[in-house]
């Protein structure tokens, strides 16, 4: 005799289940909770650094981009809940001060944005110190594949940071921070639109716009290295897009209620605009 909840589950006149619902039936996930202090951290991270920029001190940029890249590494693991949390901060720590280090210290060139050899080399150490704490964990290794892609990624978005640093000398250099911060908070801004609406796509578009309008507002403000209009705001989109992005990865995860991983969050999130620096300095070279 077939059981009732079996019948109420085939599809009438066949043998077979009845399919599961489609995802364009309706959402499948809660609506994301706004966290303020994700969002505030990388709008002070973001305003910090355009300050020191805009009074032109480039050392101030490198040391709020620091002072972001210690919540990182103090708040990676908790907010990411990896196992063996002391040696992924070791290893996060270790990244921290070999990369930066030779970030800062980058000889400058006469054309392009400086030798980053040096800033390559301590990072594949880094990625290598990865793996070795992997081999030492004495914990039979549980999650090793997602401690390790977590770690790496968390290197990442130090090395993001410091490849910008050896930029920041640059003439123009300065004002393409404050460009690339004027989309970030721009960007910032849909948080809160992304706390309201389930569907992504009206939050990512005005993500885009509100970068849009921030890199556009600020690139006809300050020195940017002689970079036309369109490839500055074009810059800041993907900055704002990039750093929205990373935030709205993490505002799921139930670690967020606790403070350090927001502020590990929102740091993260100025932190990898760094490479978006980088880049449109290196156009303008």
């Amino acid at each position: 005799m077939t059981d009732p909840s079996e019948q109420a589950a085939s599809v009438p006149g066949t043998s077979h289940p009845a399919p599961l619902p489609s995802a364009l039936a309706g959402p499948l996930m809660p609506v994301r909770p706004w966290r303020p202090l994700v969002t505030g951290t990388a709008v002070a991270a973001a305003l910090a650094s355009a300050g020191s920029a805009l009074a032109g001190r480039p050392l101030g940029v490198a040391l709020v981009g620091g002072v972001g890249v210690l919540a990182l590494v103090l708040g990676w693991a908790p907010l990411l809940n990896l196992p063996s949390p002391r040696g992924t901060t070791a290893v996060l720590a270790t990244a921290a001060a070999t990369v930066g280090v030779t970030g800062w210290l980058a000889r400058p060139v006469r054309s392009g944005i400086g030798d980053l050899d040096t800033v390559l080399a301590a990072l594949a150490v880094a990625i290598t110190a990865t793996f070795i704490h992997q081999l030492a964990r004495r914990d039979g290794r549980p999650r090793l594949v997602e401690s390790l892609v977590s770690t790496v990624a968390g290197v990442l978005l130090i090395a993001s940071w410091a490849v910008s640093l050896p930029a920041l000398t640059r003439p123009g250099a300065l004002g393409i921070v404050v460009v690339v911060a004027a989309g970030v908070v721009g960007a910032a801004f849909a948080d809160i639109v992304r706390g309201r609406w389930v569907d992504d796509i009206p939050a990512v578009m005005t993500a885009a716009l509100l970068a849009a309008v921030g890199a556009g507002a600020c690139g006809g403000l300050v020195d940017a290295a002689a970079l036309n209009r369109p490839i500055l705001i074009l810059g800041g989109v993907i900055a704002g897009l990039g750093s929205y992005s990373l935030r709205q990865i993490f505002f799921v995860q139930p670690t967020q209620s606790r403070r350090r991983p927001q502020l590990a969050s929102g740091a993260g999130s100025w932190l990898l605009v760094g490479v978006v620096v980088n880049a449109l300095v290196a156009l303008a070279s």
